[in-house]
């Protein structure tokens, strides 16, 4: 039981990013192209 719902955490963490992704890449095609993650850490390390 309790995998399950971890199971679910999981599935909504990569539904979530999956949306994030889908917004990134709609406000800026530059960053799926140029594939600019790096960079995008460093921002988000700071």
């Amino acid at each position: 039981m309790k995998s399950s719902g971890r199971r679910e955490q999981v599935r909504r963490k990569r539904k979530v990013r999956k949306e994030v992704k889908d917004r990134e890449g709609r406000e800026r095609p530059d960053r799926e192209k140029g594939g600019d993650k790096e960079e995008e850490e460093e921002e988000e390390d700071e």
